[in-house]
């Protein structure tokens, strides 16, 4: 047995038997757990939108359920990730926020919003619509690949040697720039764009080296991920950033999950309680060693005895219930974008006028190089949503739209059905193109750039999102062009037409 049947034959094949009893349970159980908060005795105003919330849910996990009744090598993981991602950002924190708190209330980031009940009901709707439309291009545009499809992504596949070596090339070229960047070496007329595109090299290295140990058997790769990846989290740690610190042993998770066409539930619970476990230390240390000590990320790393020491007093000082607790209501309030998306579907365009089209223009102007446009306005919208909708212009913060936000605030919820349906459309080409059976080394890697710079980002604004996740794949097209003419001395094969993908076939997604 080769090593990928052995990592699908772990994953188990479809199971449609379990899979629609998950069907058959899912309204049940939202119809207990509505139950259940009407025995909480939460206030009447708050049972709608708990009832909002547990609809949504439910829309949102019967894919996540119908992709269980599929083999491994066919299961549709960017539309599984996708829907609980939204589950996370727009059901959970009315459980975690708004049914418990004493409304009207503000969003995390955010002061004088003043959202009543009904006003994230509102701000629900939209983004229920929003989900509905998204599924629905994804399911409008059936595709699968062809037998012959198949065989030629295997041939097009680089070697297990070829593998290793551009993983250790990405590794080395991502933590020299990181440390180069870190140090002030690089200059910011490069632009954001260009310099995090070439420091995230650190982060696809540790994705070939993960498909080398976990695909090809490869005690090499297996060694440096050892020592990557600890590496690169203290490092992303030190910068101040949770991102940074986690993205590392996420990706191989994440590379792990493609290979095995299998998303564990205890991989979701161990993540959550990471996150939760590492969000009061990194506040801690960036807002009370980096900030009010005044120190820069290099002097923190220059005396490392006394970082630790500080951060060490940090944690015998607190209460391990305490410290737990605010671990998961830091994280629930940092992923909540129903609340900002709840102003903006209010306040538009009351407090300020539909966009038309500016804001999800930006994408264009995201690949103008600052060298060439010293006055380039900025592509992120996050001081703008402050400064118009949440604290004003006299606070410093930046608050993510959400993609459904973003686009509601164009041309309101007609801009949020057809760009969710294009969103939708998308992600299901993504899918078919680079995962399925046997997905290349470059596949997997296109796909984790997606769920790393598009998934798990999608409560920024859509512009920077969609901008971030071209930036992160030019260089990989530009790899898989380059690689072939140095392993086999030729031009590298003809790459498909994604319309040729497109088709009428039986593998839809629903």
């Amino acid at each position: 047995m080769s090593a990928d049947q052995s990592i699908l034959s772990k994953a188990g094949r479809g199971n449609p038997q379990r899979a629609l009893m998950l069907l058959i349970g899912l309204p049940i159980t939202a119809f207990l757990a509505f139950g259940v908060a009407l025995a909480l005795d939460y206030p009447r105003d708050r049972y709608g939108m708990i009832g909002m919330a547990l609809l949504t849910m439910v829309v949102a996990l019967i894919p996540v359920i119908l992709d269980q009744a599929r083999p491994a090598e066919r299961r549709h993981i960017l539309l599984t990730l996708y829907c609980l991602l939204f589950i996370g950002h727009f059901c959970l924190p009315i459980f975690t926020q708004y049914a418990i708190v004493t409304m009207p209330t503000d969003p995390p980031g955010v002061t004088y919003a003043d959202l009543f009940p009904a006003d994230v009901m509102a701000g629900q709707t939209v983004a229920l619509i929003g989900l509905v439309s998204f599924l629905l291009g994804y399911a409008l545009l059936p595709s699968q690949l062809s037998d012959q499809d198949i065989e030629r992504r295997k041939s097009r596949d680089w070697s297990p040697v070829v593998i290793l070596i551009v993983g250790v090339m990405m590794l080395v070229l991502g933590l020299v720039f990181t440390v180069s960047r870190t140090l002030g070496l690089i200059p910011a007329v490069l632009g954001s764009g260009v310099t995090s595109t070439i420091a995230s090299s650190i982060i696809f290295g540790n994705v070939l080296l993960t498909v080398a140990a976990l695909r090809n058997r490869s005690r090499v790769a297996w060694i440096m991920l050892f020592i990557a990846v600890p590496i690169s989290t203290v490092l992303g740690f030190f910068t101040g950033s949770k991102r940074a610190a986690l993205i590392f042993p996420a990706v191989v998770f994440f590379t792990s999950m493609l290979l095995g066409g299998r998303l564990r539930a205890r991989w979701i619970v161990v993540g959550t309680m990471t996150l939760a476990l590492l969000y009061p230390a990194s506040e801690f240390y960036r807002e009370d060693i980096l900030q009010n000590y005044t120190l820069t990320i290099v002097e923190a790393l220059s005396d490392p005895t006394y970082t630790l020491g500080v951060l060490s007093d940090f944690f015998s000082s607190s209460r391990p219930g305490r410290y737990l607790s605010d671990g998961l209501v830091f994280t629930a309030a940092r992923i909540d974008g129903v609340g900002i998306e709840s102003v903006i579907v209010r306040d538009t365009p009351s407090v300020s006028p539909f966009q038309r089209g500016r804001t999800l223009g930006l994408f264009f102007v995201a690949f103008v190089p600052r060298l060439l446009w010293p006055s380039k306005p900025e592509i992120t919208l996050g001081q703008w949503i402050t400064d118009t909708y949440g604290s004003g212009p006299q606070i410093s913060s930046y608050t993510g739209p959400t993609f459904i936000g973003d686009l509601y605030l164009n041309f309101g919820v007609a801009s949020v059905v057809i760009g969710m349906l294009l969103i939708g459309a998308l992600l299901r080409l993504f899918q078919t193109r680079f995962l399925g059976p046997h997905p290349t080394a470059v596949g997997i890697l296109a796909v984790i750039i997606v769920i790393a710079q598009f998934h798990i980002k999608q409560i920024g604004s859509a512009a920077n999102v969609m901008a971030s996740t071209v930036f992160a794949l030019a260089p990989l097209f530009l790899v898989y062009i380059a690689v072939p003419y140095f392993v086999r001395g030729k031009a590298p094969p003809t790459v498909p037409n994604w319309s040729e993908q497109v088709d009428s076939g039986s593998d839809s997604a629903f």
